[in-house]
């Protein structure tokens, strides 16, 4: 009665009974409402009601016999609605372009960011996945939404706060808790099949020399949305720097090279780019649900960059000028599968199988000049490099959970095995020249053949068991996970020999290899709680952890024989790590929480390698085999 806020509401019966429960005893004013009669206000005074139900007899309603004539109802759409975990934004109350595609529309919402690159964030957090009508859309590529779905599809943006796939099989929290956007669509899309077409082309308006070099952009969406199901088509190219999907092939490069070298993406450069997908989602049977899709895409980045550096030190000046010209071709295929399978309301079976294919190319030339900062500006050093790489790389990903439930409610046990293959490879020639002008023993002339691979085998196992305790929202949750990782890094560089005019002589300077595996497992005891009002979660992991790595030179001292130059023997860290989160709802549009949580990560094995990297003699680095997990 304070504030007259509708605290609960329900509908009658066909028999005009309603019926309130749970309900803390206090004062509540009741208000009995139907469309052509009088409403009526009871006050509920509980202490006229000392039993636990109330019974309020019969309540009569008067007709309201006023006859309106036609009716007009004007008002504004509202742009965002809260609801609990969810971020509702209409589209239909911004005025966007015709053909806006949803990233227009993202750009302008309230609470969301998105870079240049595409990348989306969210209430402060990295959007990863975009779903369709609460389906899962091209996996863990939300570009290929929010760059080629039209705006006129859409009905409305929904900003959620999801669970993991792993707590909702499970039902034990990980902290892995992920916000995602999910676009429902318009009821009238549902009615055959869809299809958007764009077709551009143009010139440079500023600078007319520039003849016979013109942008384009093209972009075919089609799909069918009906019942439960999905089937989307799209396909696009354009040279305007519009890359509407992720690309794999960048971090493939940076692994062969050993270093972040390309910086292509993201709008630097020029990137002309091409693509073409097959979504399909749906359901089998009752039972049976499944979603996959199969995407290529191809890009060409090429970019210029120059640069100057000054540098103010305690004592001295110095300036360092830098140019830049790369150059990069990627072919990716990629394939996804995801199935459910429920024989029954109690088991549970979720496969999921991701397969990548990559092949890049790439040809590079970078400059380096470092000059002091006295009168004659005398050269310190200088760098000039020419390099070409041709690199390839493959991924496996597999991953199957079964999940039980028990007559009792709450109960769970869960078991989940996980797999990941991962394989690169590439062959090129650096040429190269290195000059200290203060230090001449330094300089150093290279033409080289460079061979490397890199492996890394993951396995996992994960087991968990859900138990209710006093009350049905209480439970206590166990869980045990052992992860094992294997990584081989084979680096080979030979120089050219003049001679037999081959490139025969191992260089061993830049011929180091590395090899490194990790066991790591996690024992978890939690205890959790769900009221009305609140919830909190309190739990304990213990993380011991195993490592072993070795760097050495494949075939350095002799043939068939390596050369060791670092070896970590096998050392054992356990760690601890509390956890704690407590949420507040003070409504269904607004809450507090707050999350306390630790967990471990291993050093990298080229963090581990105390052997200099010198692929750049301007910039060499050394790792530390001390640090800990």
């Amino acid at each position: 009665p304070q504030d007259s806020a509708i605290l609960n509401h329900v509908p009658t019966g066909k028999d005009g009974l309603f019926i309130f429960s749970s309900v803390i005893k206090q004062d509540y004013l009741l208000r009995v409402n139907l469309i052509g009669y009088n409403p009526v206000y009871k006050s509920i005074n509980p202490k006229l009601y000392p039993e636990a139900r109330i019974d309020l007899g019969k309540i009569r309603l008067e007709e309201n016999d006023v006859l309106l004539p036609e009716v007009t109802i004007v008002a504004e759409i509202p742009e965002v609605v809260v609801k609990e975990d969810t971020l509702e934004y209409n589209p239909a109350a911004f005025h966007m372009q015709e053909n806006s595609v949803v990233e227009d529309l993202l750009k302008r919402l309230p609470g969301v960011e998105v870079e240049a690159d595409g990348k989306i964030t969210a209430v402060g957090k990295e959007i990863k996945r975009v779903f369709v009508d609460g389906k899962e859309f091209f996996g863990k590529d939300p570009k290929m939404a929010t760059k080629n779905m039209t705006l006129d599809m859409i009905d409305k943006v929904q900003v959620v706060s999801k669970k993991s796939e792993q707590e909702l099989l499970t039902g034990v929290e990980d902290g892995e808790e992920e916000t995602i956007i999910n676009l429902t669509i318009k009821k009238g899309m549902k009615k055959g099949w869809v299809t958007n077409a764009a077709v551009g082309t143009g010139g440079f308006i500023d600078n007319p020399k520039e003849t016979g070099i013109s942008r384009h952009a093209e972009n075919l969406f089609i799909s069918r949305f009906y019942d439960d199901k999905q089937i989307t088509l799209i396909a696009n190219s354009n040279n305007i720097n519009n890359q509407a999907f992720a690309d794999g092939g960048n971090q493939v490069q940076s692994n062969i090279r050993g270093r972040n070298s390309r910086g292509t993406g993201g709008n630097n450069g020029i990137t002309s780019s091409a693509m073409a997908g097959v979504n399909i989602t749906g359901a089998l049977n009752e039972k049976w649900k499944m979603g996959g899709n199969i995407r290529y895409n191809y890009t060409d980045e090429m970019v210029a960059r120059k640069g100057f550096r000054q540098n103010l030190l305690k004592d001295s000046v110095s300036y360092r000028e830098s140019l830049s010209d790369e150059r990069g071709y990627s072919d990716n295929l990629a394939f996804d599968y995801k199935t459910e399978f429920t024989p029954d309301s109690l088991n549970t079976f979720v496969l999921t199988t991701g397969i990548s294919y990559n092949d890049s190319r790439s040809q590079d030339y970078s400059y380096q000049s470092t000059r002091a900062g006295d009168e004659d500006s005398t050269r310190v050093n200088l760098s000039d490099a020419r390099t070409n790489i041709n690199s390839h790389g493959l991924n496996i990903n597999t991953e199957l959970t079964y999940s039980r439930r028990f007559s009792k409610k709450g109960r769970r046990l869960s078991f989940t095995g996980n797999f990941d293959i991962n394989s690169n490879s590439g062959e090129g020639t650096n040429i190269s020249t290195s000059e200290f002008f203060f230090n001449p023993s330094k300089n150093k002339y290279l033409n080289q053949e460079l061979n490397n691979s890199s492996t890394r085998n993951s396995y996992s196992f994960r087991a968990s068991y859900v138990e209710p305790v006093w009350k049905t929202n209480n439970t206590l949750q166990f869980s045990y996970n052992i992860r094992y990782n294997r990584t081989d890094n084979i680096r080979e560089t030979y120089d050219y020999d003049e001679d037999t005019e081959t490139y025969s002589i191992l260089n061993p300077d830049y011929s180091k290899s590395l090899w490194n595996h990790f066991v790591n497992q996690t024992f978890s005891m939690n205890f959790n709680a769900v009221h009305t009002k609140y919830a909190y979660n309190i739990g304990f992991n213990i993380n011991p952890s195993y490592t072993q790595s070795t760097s050495y030179v494949k075939n350095g001292s002799s043939d068939g024989v390596d050369s060791i130059l670092n070896k970590v023997d096998g050392r054992k860290v356990i760690n601890y790590s509390p956890q704690l989160s407590f949420t507040y709802r003070f409504s269904k549009q607004s809450n507090l929480k707050f999350t306390y949580r630790g967990n471990t990560n291993q050093p990298s094995i080229t963090q581990l390698d105390p052997t200099p990297n010198n692929t750049n003699p301007l910039n060499i680095r050394v790792g530390n085999p001390e640090l800990l997990p």
